[in-house]
């Protein structure tokens, strides 16, 4: 075999020290291996369709496998935490966070399956669409039973202004962590028109964004009020 195209890939995540090891993998047509033996092209792509070449033979030895890493971008920023991502509700609720990651690679990602490990093991797989360099990527790997929370939520204040009115509410989180180590929770609430947020929460790009370290094997209470004009 002189030439081969390939479509898609294995795209291999290098992570900073320190930081779990995450691996990303699209759809592939790939042989599988224990080394990466061949040098491999990047072509133009096709409308959204990633070419990739290998310009020289290659074998593949009877009762082994091969494999080719067709992109090694470096991971920054790279965090693991438990994540809560929502409307804002004058509703009091409860329930658990979910296992979510957070990164940015130096390379454009082909959009596919991204497979996530920790400490060498799976910790899960979901879909991502194509991400330009040094674009954030936030993902979650489903409900964290470890995580909880409640959410009680109080009306305050009801005040005229104009033909509208004012209303506050204040909203106390109540988190409990069930592992044996810390675990960094952000929580997210989507808000829309004139919103103040004042307490242990901050106004971002039109959500509440509240942060807290949750302790080993306890938990904390964190509030904060949302004035809404209706």
């Amino acid at each position: 075999m002189q030439t081969t195209e390939l479509l898609a890939g294995d795209v291999g995540l290098t992570p900073e020290p320190g930081s779990p090891l995450a691996r990303a993998q699209t759809t592939a047509a790939t042989a599988e291996t224990g080394r990466a033996a061949y040098d491999i092209a990047a072509l133009e792509s096709l409308n959204r369709i990633y070419r990739y070449a290998l310009p020289g033979p290659f074998e593949l030895p009877a009762g082994s496998t091969v494999t080719l890493p067709f992109m090694t971008p470096a991971l920054s920023d790279f965090a693991a935490y438990a994540g809560l991502n929502a409307g804002f509700s004058a509703q009091s609720t409860q329930g658990v966070l979910n296992r979510s990651y957070r990164f940015r690679a130096d390379q454009p990602l082909p959009g596919g399956t991204l497979t996530v490990r920790e400490q060498g093991r799976l910790a899960g797989q979901t879909r991502l669409s194509e991400t330009a360099a040094g674009q954030p990527v936030n993902f979650s790997l489903g409900r964290d039973p470890d995580l909880s929370y409640i959410r009680s939520v109080e009306k305050g204040a009801v005040v005229p202004e104009g033909k509208a009115k004012r209303v506050t509410y204040r909203v106390t989180y109540r988190l409990k962590n069930a592992r044996s180590e810390p675990v960094r929770a952000e929580i997210n609430e989507q808000v829309y028109g004139d919103a103040r947020v004042s307490g242990d929460a901050q106004l971002q790009g039109g959500k509440v964004h509240l942060t807290a370290g949750v302790p080993a094997g306890g938990g904390l209470t964190r509030s904060f009020t949302v004035s809404l004009r209706q």
